[in-house]
């Protein structure tokens, strides 16, 4: 287990704890899905207008839907790339110490991270969720964690994502 504490803008002090130790059906809610999607070395991540840092794409499971489905509909819409290979590298657990998710009305939850193969990349289109287009763009995975800042978790990622990708 790897664990990191920030402040978030919305729910103040959040602490995350890499669980690579659970599945999906060890905890009670994995309320996302987000992929580390591999264009051979280079790993896509995503900007939302007005955020100052990139993430990996991936958002929110829907009634009566599978991670997995989650992981492939999320990196469709903010992406527009169409994944294969994927395979499950574990769950994150999330901590607001201070306020619950205003979505989940929980201030503890968990979120699953996979790592997946691009098949096909189209033109990015407005995310009919959000209403806006993500900015996309590729990295070496090596590099990955220097965009998004997650610390030693981050670094885990990008040594587990190489790891299953090999």
């Amino acid at each position: 287990m790897i664990t990191d504490s920030w402040e978030h803008p919305d729910f103040g002090t959040t602490t995350f704890t890499w669980r690579p130790d659970l599945e999906p059906g060890d905890v009670d809610l994995v309320t996302q899905a987000y992929g580390v999607c591999l264009a051979g070395d280079l790993v896509c991540l995503i900007k939302a207008p007005e955020v100052s840092r990139p993430h990996l794409p991936g958002g929110t499971v829907e009634d009566d839907e599978s991670l997995e489905e989650t992981l492939r509909r999320e990196v469709w819409e903010e992406a527009n790339l169409r994944i294969r290979d994927t395979s499950f590298l574990g769950l994150q657990e999330v901590h607001h110490e201070e306020a619950p998710h205003e979505r989940f009305g929980r201030k503890q939850y968990h979120q699953s991270r996979f790592v997946c193969r691009v098949e096909r990349a189209d033109r990015v289109t407005v995310d009919p969720d959000k209403g806006y287009k993500f900015d996309r763009f590729f990295v070496p995975l090596d590099e990955m964690n220097d965009y998004l800042n997650w610390g030693d978790i981050g670094d885990e990622l990008v040594r587990l994502a190489d790891a299953t990708a090999a």
